[in-house]
């Protein structure tokens, strides 16, 4: 398995909880539909009638008193008004009714306006360029990230290298993980990986690996990759990029969501390898782990690349790990091996799923998995004016774009350093 160095946070499923509000979206009413999507208590209401109706007959017609309406006319035809859950039914039964709304609370947005201070980081002290970038359509920055929502209540976990959780960044957000430095199986499986003469020729260990370089680890690698150790929970980050990944989705100056719960699930070693089984035993725990009353998401910057063996054993991408995220089961399925039945989703347990396009625009991500799998959001990677970026995939695969760091265009994206405990380090996405 090669790790894909694109990581994004994915935040419209991040602490936002269910709205207040019960829209029906009908052009008529008096229909079940309205009444069945609406959870009906007492309170204030907007009710909003068809255009032309007598809004003060409509008020005496349901005992209504007009000093206890606000009444609507350039907007829309309608009024506010505290209702009984008993008044809200029947009113939505009205021909003349076009909808029935909860009240809401409106708040203000929480303001970002300053960056981490560091001297390994470029324009030290700004506010990130890719905080700036999301909450705007814009091509340009104004130097704001405005949110209304922090990821509160919400489990982020981060399938990746594990989590530097002493980072003051992460204010004590990040919890027990998963780790397959705790099983001598996984630590056999991925160094095997490493000395595969065809796809990894490396001897088992990632100093051999090209580009390699001990500045980049704390700890020694064969030590760190190869050790058992027991009680490791993926809270420490010997490679850098579950942190940096961590740091862009919930880091208090670096990330979107600023106080999300952050969960490490340490699937790859220090030089961003793992293997399949590895893999399947990471989301595995994330499915005991996952309570169903608490929103979660997974971040997957991973990928397995189209190759001989995936084409002729599983259909082009690997489909039993696509089901491991899915849940799906095609009996039909062409291969022995994709009939099988999976014993653990992610998916089908209510969990956000959110991949890694891939870090290169000459694979298309349709043959790659989790970028391809059904269900899984799919993100590819913009520049600070909004280009897609050189590296990132493209097409139909590809959900939706978030900044990215082309590393010599803009100069990265900054977040979380991955063993020092108060700075920060540049090049990722969002």
């Amino acid at each position: 398995m090669r790790r894909l160095l694109v990581a994004i946070a994915v935040l419209a499923s991040m602490g936002v909880g269910a709205r207040g509000h019960a829209d029906s979206g009908l052009d008529s009413v008096g229909s079940e539909t309205l009444r069945n999507t609406v959870q009906y208590h007492d309170g204030t209401w907007i009710v909003e009638l068809r255009p032309g109706t007598d809004t003060k007959s409509f008020l005496r017609i349901h005992g209504i008193t007009e000093d206890r309406a606000n009444t609507f006319r350039e907007l829309f035809t309608g009024f506010s008004a505290f209702l009984t859950a008993d008044q809200v039914s029947v009113i939505a039964d009205d021909p003349d009714t076009v909808s029935v709304d909860a009240d809401e609370i409106v708040t203000v947005l929480a303001d970002q306006t300053t960056g981490p201070v560091s001297t390994n980081i470029t324009n030290s002290g700004v506010l990130p360029w890719g905080l700036d970038l999301i909450d705007q359509r814009t091509t340009t920055g104004d130097g704001h990230y405005l949110y209304s929502t922090n990821g509160s209540g919400v489990r982020a976990y981060v399938v990746d290298t594990g989590v530097n959780a002493a980072h003051a960044d992460f204010g004590g957000r990040v919890v027990d993980g998963w780790s397959y430095r705790t099983s001598s199986t996984h630590i056999a499986s991925i160094t095997s990986s490493l000395n595969d003469p065809v796809n990894a020729p490396y001897g088992g260990s990632c100093k051999n690996v090209p580009g390699y370089s001990d500045s980049n680890h704390q700890t020694d690698v064969d030590i760190f990759d190869q050790t058992v150790t027991a009680g490791d929970t993926g809270k420490t980050d010997n490679e850098g990029h579950g942190t940096h990944v961590a740091g862009i989705i919930g880091g208090s100056l670096t990330g979107v969501a600023k106080n999300v719960t952050i969960v490490p699930v340490r699937i790859l070693n220090s030089c961003g390898y793992s293997t399949t089984s590895v893999a399947a035993a990471g989301l595995e725990w994330i499915v005991t782990d996952h309570s169903n009353t608490q929103p979660s998401l997974v971040n997957m910057s991973i990928g397995f690349s189209p190759s001989a063996t995936w084409n002729s054993v599983f259909g082009y991408r690997p489909c039993r790990f696509e089901r491991w995220i899915t849940g799906a089961y095609d009996p039909s399925s062409a291969t022995t091996v994709c009939r099988t039945q999976p014993t653990s989703w992610l998916l089908a347990e209510g969990i956000t799923v959110v991949a890694a396009a891939g870090n290169s625009p000459s694979v298309d991500p349709c043959t790659t998995a989790p970028a391809a799998t059904p269900g899984a959001i799919s993100v590819g990677a913009v520049t600070a004016t909004m280009n897609e970026a050189v590296y990132s995939a493209y097409g139909e695969c590809v959900d939706i774009f978030a900044p990215g760091g082309s590393g010599y265009v803009d100069g990265g994206v900054n977040s979380t350093w991955h063993y020092l405990s108060t700075d920060a380090s540049n090049s990722s996405t969002y």
